[in-house]
């Protein structure tokens, strides 16, 4: 069954969400606002649908090179360790700091409460990073999990 295009933005509708269609693959932007800054969000289905990524673009960056890399590489482990779903990568090409959360569905499909779920999870882990990657870029210091205590529920911020 899959994840089609018209699936997904019934779901983004269903959530009252706000969003942009990408105008070359089957993805949608969006942005959120939360409490360390506003974050735009790529949902992408991939592999006919049976794929859906959700991606940070224009988080972060820490160049190769920068002296305080490896500090923020062992943040962005330790970061990784401490989530279920959000995974923090750095791109060596670029310097790109990204979170994402993957998720097959192969012959089934997601629901509302499911992405409503996915985003909950993603979008608080992205804010919360927030301070503690930007902090050790700049000082080459982590100083650790300075978030607030988990919500109870999935919220993600408003959406832009």
């Amino acid at each position: 069954m899959a994840l089609s295009m018209k699936g997904l933005r019934k779901i983004l509708d269903a959530l009252k969400l706000r969003y942009f269609l990408h105008p070359d693959r089957p993805a949608v932007l969006m942005g959120v606002n939360c409490n360390h800054g506003t974050y735009q969000i790529l949902i992408s289905l991939q592999d006919d649908g049976q794929f859906l990524q959700l991606r940070s673009t224009s988080y972060l960056e820490c160049p190769e090179g920068h002296r305080h890399l490896p500090a923020v590489l062992r943040a962005l482990t330790a970061l990784n360790l401490r989530n279920r779903f959000a995974k923090f990568a750095w791109d060596p090409r670029d310097g790109e700091i990204l979170a994402y959360g993957d998720t097959w569905v192969v012959d089934s499909t997601i629901t509302k409460d499911q992405l409503h779920r996915i985003i909950g999870n993603l979008v608080p882990a992205i804010d919360a990073a927030h301070p503690r990657i930007v902090k050790t870029i700049e000082t080459g210091k982590d100083p650790g999990d300075q978030s607030q205590p988990k919500a109870k529920s999935p919220g993600f911020g408003k959406t832009i």
